[in-house]
This record gives C-alpha cells, sequence and structure tokens, in this order.
C-alpha cells in the first residue's frame, strides 16, 4: 500500500501553487530564507505564510474572515454580527468552536447566511450543553 503524503508549494519562477508529492522529492535546502523542494525537473518553494496559504486554499472555499483567521466559508452554521463571531456546529452548545470576525469582513458571512442564523437577532437563545 502507497502511502501518499503531498505539502503545498510554490513555483518560483510563476507563483503558481502545487501540490508536491513527498515521493519526487530528491532533496531540499534552504534557498535564502526558504525551503526550496528539488525534484528531477523543478525546484519548489516551501510556502511561508497565510497569505500564500490561503491563496492556495481559496478554490477550496477558504476565506479571509480576521487577522490571521481563514475560514472554510461553507462549514459556518451560525454568526454573531454583535460579537463578531462565526460558528461550525448545529445546533450550538457551550463548547462550538468559533472564529472570530473582523467587522469590515462581517458583511461576507451576512451575504452568505441568512439573517436567521444570526444568533444577536435571535429574541432567545439557549446554547445546548
Amino acid at each position: 500500500m502507497k502511502n501518499e503524503k503531498y505539502i503545498p508549494v510554490i513555483r518560483p519562477d510563476d507563483r503558481s501553487f502545487h501540490w508536491l508529492d513527498v515521493q519526487e522529492i530528491l532533496y531540499f535546502g534552504l534557498e535564502g530564507r526558504r525551503v526550496a523542494y528539488y525534484t528531477r525537473d523543478e525546484v519548489y518553494h516551501h510556502i511561508i505564510n497565510l497569505e500564500e496559504l490561503l491563496d492556495l486554499l481559496a478554490p477550496t472555499g477558504f476565506d479571509k474572515l480576521d487577522r490571521g483567521i481563514n475560514v472554510q466559508m461553507d462549514k459556518i452554521t451560525y454568526y454573531d454580527s454583535l460579537l463578531g463571531k462565526v460558528y461550525f456546529d448545529d445546533p450550538l452548545h457551550k463548547n462550538s468552536p468559533y472564529a472570530t470576525v473582523s467587522a469590515s469582513c462581517m458583511k461576507k458571512v451576512e451575504k452568505l447566511l441568512p439573517k436567521s442564523r444570526d444568533i444577536a437577532l435571535m429574541d432567545e437563545f439557549f446554547l445546548e450543553d
């Protein structure tokens, strides 16, 4: 059974993103301040910051919602427009995971989900245990 492992990388000549099969790497080392992966035909650089990673994952549904916070948008179930949070459980409970949303990015969430999913607008809201 082949154990396939892939890492996200950038090709430095055109800044394109790729999923590099670890089995294709002949060797790796430092090229300036970046890790470079050398294959038989190409050189790839390691992704070193969140912006590069978001650029790679954006086509899969991730979007930046706060400084340092990138969320898979189709996983959001509820939001709180007052506190600036998005939630991922349905139903929500006391320990439901959440991510923060900046005020400027809340419009992205409000376009995605109906107002009926905004906790701040609910008359009563109880979290399940």
